[in-house]
């Protein structure tokens, strides 16, 4: 299929990417792709996940399907895309985040402005590969 032959998406199908629909699903898992990563990593995990789980995963301006926008260098800007784009997947059922390296940075900054916004809140937040806010570690880091 050539591109210009490929259906369109919305503006939210392009920056959210979930390949297993599931309208069973009593939960909905949200991915923060790490620097680099795309949202393909993790939108197959509807895949091999329980029928009662729905996931769905970022997509970063500049990589895949939003390869000729711009990469975006303030994460300000891109959490309020996210949030924005997030609205009407997360209305509907209870949803978690997860996020390894930058993703983990993504998803909490997210989560604090759902919070922030008296927004529906992510039931957990996973991350990974970080050094968490609250560590003294955290005021050695250069910035």
């Amino acid at each position: 299929m050539e591109r210009g032959d490929q259906p369109k998406r919305t503006r939210n199908e392009n920056i959210f990417n979930c390949l297993y629909k599931n309208p069973e699903a009593t939960f909905k898992l949200i991915c923060f792709p790490w620097m680099g990563g795309g949202s393909t990593h993790f939108a197959k995990w509807g895949q091999d996940t329980h029928d009662l789980l729905e996931v769905h995963s970022l997509r970063l301006p500049g990589r895949e399907s939003r390869v000729e926008e711009p990469l975006e260098n303030d994460i300000s800007q891109l959490v309020d895309q996210v949030v924005c784009a997030l609205q009407p997947v997360i209305q509907d059922k209870p949803f978690a985040f997860f996020g390894p390296s930058m993703g983990s940075h993504i998803a909490f900054r997210t989560a604090l402005d759902l919070k922030e916004n008296n927004q529906p809140e992510p039931l957990h937040l996973f991350l990974s590969s970080v050094t968490p806010v609250h560590s003294k570690a955290w005021h050695r880091i250069p910035k």
